[in-house]
């Protein structure tokens, strides 16, 4: 029997600290491959399922992607994994904006540094982050907010500085998709009505 999934969570990544020309391109790519191919790939595969099941049962799915504070601004030494973070912001956004009828929760966790062996095994000196937080304080905050705004934060001054950032790009997202909607809804009632051998002229 398949295994039926109704709470997705993209949480592995990987990371390199250095400078970016002196990082061999294969651990670049292994960081793309592993925080971004494979977040989309999974997400593309197991929406649809989810989506279906939720329509079926009333029950609202989950997806959440674990970024970071990182996510929000570049960071030296640390290119590839900044930008990937960055990556899963967008996407995640642009997913909660996009499928906002549907019956599922979407997030996008950015904690700041949380207690792994992360920092270690990227290569950064100190071997663990300052101001780190437990990774159960992690998980906690973004199972009980998972159904709110769509970015969590882990500590309150992340949350203070980067929130009234978050709102504004939700609002251009949810801007952008009445946008597309109004502009589907256009073509396709133009092309009801209009000779096959017309081409429209949106509007302006």
């Amino acid at each position: 029997m398949a295994m039926e999934v109704d709470l997705l969570i993209n949480n592995a990544g990987l990371g390199h600290v250095g400078p970016f020309l002196a990082t061999p391109p294969l651990a670049s790519e292994a960081v793309i491959e592993v925080n971004v191919m494979a977040c989309v790939g999974l997400a593309r595969a197991l929406l649809p399922a989810m989506l279906a099941r939720a329509a079926l049962t009333g029950r609202r799915a989950g997806l959440i992607n674990v970024a970071s504070t990182i996510a929000f601004v570049p960071v030296p030494q640390m290119a590839v994994y900044a930008a990937s973070k960055a990556f899963l912001l967008s996407f995640g956004e642009s997913l909660k904006a996009e499928l906002a009828e549907q019956l599922i929760d979407i997030a996008t966790l950015c904690p700041g540094p949380v207690r792994t062996a992360f920092a270690e095994r990227a290569g950064y000196a100190g071997r663990s982050l300052p101001g780190t937080i437990e990774p159960q304080t992690v998980a906690r905050l973004a199972l009980e907010r998972i159904g709110g705004h769509g970015i969590i934060f882990t500590d309150p001054l992340s949350e203070a500085a980067l929130k009234p950032v978050t709102l504004a790009r939700a609002a251009v997202a949810r801007t952008l998709r009445l946008g597309f909607d109004l502009s589907e809804r256009w073509w396709q009632r133009g092309s009801r009505d209009r000779p096959h051998n017309e081409v429209p002229v949106p509007p302006v």
